[in-house]
């Protein structure tokens, strides 16, 4: 079954915590805190565009993946700020033209390696159980600025290859595995709406198997939003 909620801390006994644009591991056991990594920020809108966990552990407790913002290929923005993009603000402000990217680090030796690149938002990372896999939220439309089109993706961490678990006209949010690894639960709305308005259907609860198809709501007769999803222990 599912349940809905935040996920918990780890089971190593380790916390990770973001603070200022580091990443730090809370030893529980020796009451230390290490900094494992740095990462990029963007001022890009995600915190109200279904955005989920952006910190994630390995299964194992080896490594975790975060995000970091990387310049996009349009380059920081200059003085004065030239406009080559429909989605030239963020809020009020200017695009810093960044974009969000999954990276790992390993605890062992705090070496980093960035396994998504290009012109794209990608968020929302959940580990798969095996360990092979990362799942993550990403708008590969020719032209995301304009359309606003979330879809789930997964990236292999060791070979950082990507491939793409769903290919709807709306827009999933927030994927996380179930205990074996066969099957993905996820937030999607039921409209193809493709505005960046669209974050503000009503979510319900889905899940897809792993190795993509069609995805299957479930409550469909709920009429309010879903907000958060997770599995059962052993589900």
């Amino acid at each position: 079954g599912l349940l809905s909620g935040r996920r918990g801390a780890s089971e190593t006994g380790f916390l990770p915590t973001a603070f200022g644009n580091t990443i730090a591991v809370a030893w529980l056991d020796r009451g230390t805190t290490e900094v494992v990594a740095e990462y990029g920020v963007t001022n890009h809108p995600l915190a109200y565009q279904g955005s989920a966990e952006q910190i994630a552990w390995a299964p194992d407790g080896s490594a975790i993946a975060f995000l970091s913002a990387e310049d996009g290929p349009e380059g920081p923005p200059g003085d004065p700020h030239v406009v080559t993009r429909y989605g030239y603000k963020s809020w009020s402000g200017m695009s810093d033209n960044r974009r969000w990217h999954i990276n790992v680090v390993t605890l062992a030796d705090k070496k980093v390696r960035r396994l998504t690149d290009g012109p794209y938002q990608d968020h929302s990372i959940a580990w798969s159980p095996k360990g092979d896999e990362i799942a993550y939220i990403s708008n590969h439309e020719p032209d995301p600025d304009r359309v606003h089109n979330y879809d789930i993706f997964a990236v292999g961490v060791t070979d950082g290859r990507v491939r793409r678990i769903t290919n709807t006209k709306g827009s999933e949010y927030a994927p996380t595995w179930s205990s074996d690894g066969s099957t993905l639960a996820y937030l999607a709305g039921t409209r193809p709406l493709t505005t960046q308005e669209s974050s503000a259907e009503d979510t319900h609860v889905w899940t897809i198997p792993a190795s993509g198809g069609s995805g299957r709501q479930l409550a469909a007769t709920l009429d309010r939003r879903a907000t958060s999803v997770n599995w059962m222990p052993g589900e």
